[in-house]
């Protein structure tokens, strides 16, 4: 059985706040709906190539960028797409359309193998009384083997007529992946944390608004109000969502209370200290928050390698000029100007 596929990522762009501030990424409505975008949903293929993405195998030239679009062109087969970064606990989103039937796509339960007489089980497809080809598509999440993710397997038959674009759902929550297609559940089984992964499947398979959004819980981390200060260990990952007003001015402080070691800015105005840059250390490469949006942040410290991404891209990678040490002081969110919201915040030690 096989996953309908679907690995992506975009640049999400638009702002989910009334007021529309000079500078934003582009991600709504292109790539993303408003509504998920303010929900914090942002995008894992970004609208013009395949950063974010490593192809394992040979036939790196079989996945393509073509605008909104990512496209499996179709070749030999047995290729992947993964993603550059691991996952656990999320909701992923995103569209397909197939434009050939294959006849050895992997199936549900079809009754292959049974004896004479036997009455072979329904699809999917059968069982909602739809028609549908079964198409080659297949999306993995996993450890890294050999061709760089596990396959987990799901039905997929609930397509439409070939050629046009089906909606997919994937929620991997609580040690389960749970697979939907144009609303009906086609896949349950057990998850482990792990790369996403498109599988090319020899034909033309195009993939649009693929979004993911990351959800609390995960497997050794540990959940932190936010209040109070918490002493950061000499390596550590701590990673929230926030949710600035317009305007809002902000960050995360590391250190003493009145000097920290280092300082990761929320703004989403400043040029020179966009959301993501380290406060009189390093700029952030770029805007990937927006105002009245839930965004996710993640920083991570390994002895004096200091990295940030914000909505799944690294905006700064830092090298301090010397160790640090978690006896100057503790962890504090900051507030400038206007409101933030802060949620999920979980922290994990490092060996």
């Amino acid at each position: 059985m096989g996953f309908p596929g679907v690995l992506l990522a975009v640049s999400l762009a638009f702002l989910c706040a009334a007021e529309v501030p000079p500078l934003a990424p582009d991600w709504v409505p292109r790539l993303i709906p408003p509504e998920e975008a303010a929900e914090g949903f942002y995008p894992l293929y970004n609208g013009s190539d395949l950063d974010g993405w490593t192809v394992a195998g040979a036939n790196k030239h079989v996945f393509s960028a073509q605008g909104d679009v990512l496209a499996i062109t179709g070749g030999a087969g047995g290729e992947w797409l993964v993603t550059t970064e691991r996952y656990e606990q999320f909701v992923l989103r995103y569209g397909y359309r197939v434009f050939e039937a294959q006849a050895s796509a992997p199936t549900e339960q079809t009754g292959s193998g049974s004896k004479k007489g036997d009455t072979p089980h329904k699809t999917p497809a059968e069982k909602h009384g739809r028609g549908a080809s079964q198409q080659g598509v297949a999306i993995g999440i996993g450890d890294d083997g050999a061709n760089g993710v596990q396959m987990l397997h799901a039905a997929a038959y609930l397509n439409g007529p070939l050629g046009e674009w089906n909606e997919a759902e994937v929620v991997s929550e609580g040690g389960r992946v749970r697979m939907t297609v144009n609303g009906v559940e086609v896949g349950n089984a057990p998850a482990r944390p792990g790369y996403i992964g498109i599988r090319d499947c020899g034909q033309r398979v195009e993939f649009r608004g693929i979004r993911i959004k990351p959800l609390p819980g995960l497997s050794g981390w540990r959940q932190w109000d936010g209040k109070g200060g918490d002493v950061f260990p000499e390596s550590f990952e701590l990673q929230f969502r926030f949710k600035p007003t317009v305007d809002a001015r902000g960050g995360v402080a590391f250190g003493a209370l009145r000097k920290p070691v280092f300082e990761v800015r929320i703004d989403n105005h400043d040029a020179e200290s966009f959301t993501g840059s380290l406060a009189g250390k390093a700029e952030a490469l770029e805007l990937r928050a927006m105002d009245g949006c839930w965004n996710h942040m993640r920083i991570a410290m390994e002895r004096q390698d200091i990295r940030v991404w914000v909505n799944g891209k690294t905006v700064v990678d830092f090298i301090m000029t010397r160790r640090v040490s978690s006896a100057g002081g503790d962890i504090r969110f900051n507030v400038d100007r206007g409101l933030i919201d802060f949620e999920d915040i979980q922290i994990k030690a490092k060996e």
